[in-house]
């Protein structure tokens, strides 16, 4: 017996949204360098944390992240690049 199943429907997905390529043209998620043109792991973008507002990350469901204070930027910083180290 073999049973196909998905937690993510049965049907085509036609299309999508490019959340961070968004936030980029729109100015609110600002790299230090031009925007890649492949598609890229978030983790692997030179994010311009001073300038940034907002930013995307999550696969299917884009987890969207907004900055409220400016000076909780450089703790941001600190703390993601802790996670990411984790997981390396």
């Amino acid at each position: 017996m073999l049973l196909v199943v998905s937690d993510h429907g049965a049907q085509r997905l036609d299309g999508g949204f490019a959340v961070n390529e968004w936030l980029i043209k729109e100015g609110l998620l600002v790299l230090n360098e031009p925007m890649p043109e492949q598609v890229t792991p978030f983790a692997k973008l030179k994010v311009n944390w001073a300038k940034t507002k907002v930013w995307s990350e999550g696969g299917y469901y884009a987890r969207v992240f907004f900055m409220w204070k400016t000076e909780n930027r450089a703790e941001l910083l600190r703390r993601r690049s802790m996670n990411l180290s984790a997981m390396k």
